[in-house]
């Protein structure tokens, strides 16, 4: 059944002898299914390679009908963008590890020729560092430090290319809405302060 879901629909919805599902019109692949006892639980289905997945929203009117929607829409995105959210969502913590193998793995290997270079200066200089850090707790200051470090060691052109690398990283988070905003905006290696 293929409804325009409102939220006075949505409480008119009466529990039968099986349970049952309504497809919400104004978002395609989310549903609301109604227990036999009444719970009505969102959901959203999306194919991702050769199968289909179901993901749970949450339970109506614990969660509101404009956010389960919101929620199907960003779920729905990051299939768009090649990204299985069953997988993303089982690892929440948004560490720099797993965060810097999605970059490498999504981004770098599919635009970058020296994608394994890009990967080597992440693992060993950001990853060896704050690898089990949530990646929103990185400050400008870490970054700072990591670079630091290759100049005192001798190698300005090291630390070029680690700030380099970073920033790649630190947008691509952006785009996918990891982190708010990059916190090494106008960062150079020249003019550390």
């Amino acid at each position: 059944m293929q409804k325009a879901l409102t939220n006075k629909t949505l409480e008119a919805l009466k529990p039968q002898q099986k349970r049952y599902e309504v497809h919400d019109l104004h978002c395609p692949g989310m549903s609301v299914r109604v227990s036999a006892h009444g719970q009505k639980v969102f959901s959203v289905k999306f194919r991702y390679g050769l199968g289909q997945k179901r993901m749970k929203l949450g339970v109506f009117p614990r969660i509101t009908l404009a956010t389960a929607r919101e929620k199907a829409q960003d779920i729905l995105r990051q299939v768009d963008e090649g990204i299985d959210p069953t997988k993303r969502r089982r690892s929440p913590d948004m560490k720099v590890e797993a965060v810097c193998g999605e970059f490498i793995r999504l981004h770098a290997k599919a635009r970058n020729k020296s994608w394994r270079e890009a990967e080597r200066i992440l693992e060993r200089e950001f990853v060896g560092t704050f690898g089990q850090r949530d990646i929103r707790d990185i400050k400008r200051f870490d970054v700072l430090e990591i670079m630091d470090g290759a100049v005192a060691r001798g190698s300005t052109y090291q630390a070029n290319r680690i700030l380099s690398n970073i920033r790649k990283l630190f947008n691509w988070c952006v785009e996918r809405g990891i982190v708010h905003a990059t916190p090494i905006n106008g960062l150079n290696v020249d003019r550390r302060a």
